[in-house]
C-alpha cells in the first residue's frame, strides 16, 4: 500500500492506494506546521480505521509539498511509523524529462513537476 502526500499552502491532501494503484482513501486535513508526526499519524489512523483500512501494511510514502517546513514531519512519520523513508518530489528526483538549460528553475515546486511528470 501506497500513502501519497500532497502537502499545500492551506490542505494537506492525503492518498491511500493499493499495490495495484487504486485510489482506496483521499481525505484532507489543514496544512498546520505547528503539528507533529504524531498528531498527523493520529489524523491518518483514525481516518484509515473507521474505512476499515489496515495501514500497517502501508510499503511506501511519497510526498510533494510546497511547504518546506512540512516534510520533515512528514518523513519523521514514515521512519517512526511505517520504518520507511519517504520518497520526496523535487528537483533532485530523477524524471523521465530535462527542463531547457534556458529556464530558471529555482522555487519550481513539487506540484508542478508531478504536472509535468504526468503530462509525459
Amino acid at each position: 500500500m501506497l500513502l501519497a502526500v500532497d502537502i499545500g499552502n492551506t490542505h494537506i491532501v492525503t492518498g491511500l492506494l493499493d499495490k495495484d494503484g487504486t485510489v482506496l482513501l483521499t481525505f484532507r486535513v489543514s496544512s498546520n506546521e505547528k503539528l507533529t508526526e504524531d498528531e498527523y499519524f493520529s489524523y491518518l489512523k483514525n481516518i484509515s480505521d473507521f474505512n476499515e483500512i489496515e495501514i500497517k501494511d502501508l510499503n511506501g510514502i511519497i510526498i510533494s509539498s510546497v511547504v518546506p517546513n512540512l516534510i520533515g514531519i512528514f518523513q519523521f512519520l514514515g521512519r517512526k511509523y511505517f520504518k520507511i523513508e519517504p520518497l520526496i518530489v523535487d528537483l533532485n528526483l530523477k524524471m523521465p524529462f530535462s527542463f531547457s538549460e534556458e529556464l530558471q528553475i529555482n522555487g519550481f515546486g513539487a506540484d508542478r513537476i508531478i504536472d509535468i511528470s504526468q503530462a509525459v
